[in-house]
């Protein structure tokens, strides 16, 4: 099965790294990320929202994410 690795993921064997801390170290130029006219590489800001399943409203930023 073949899975595309987002820019704000990194996997290692079965654990998968993710968050904004990743992501600004994978960027050449991580200042980029605050920038809301950056180009498509640098993701999506939704990457590292967390949201409500009730009301899909964002309720936190992800910094830093292990899935095992």
């Amino acid at each position: 099965m073949l899975t595309v690795e987002k820019p704000n993921e990194l996997r290692l064997g079965k654990v998968t790294l993710s968050g904004s801390v990743v992501e600004a170290v994978k960027m050449p130029n991580p200042l980029q990320l605050v920038n809301p006219w950056a180009p498509r590489e640098y993701g999506e800001s939704q990457d590292n929202a967390t949201f409500n399943v009730i009301n899909n409203q964002v309720t936190g930023w992800k910094l830093f994410s292990i899935e095992f």
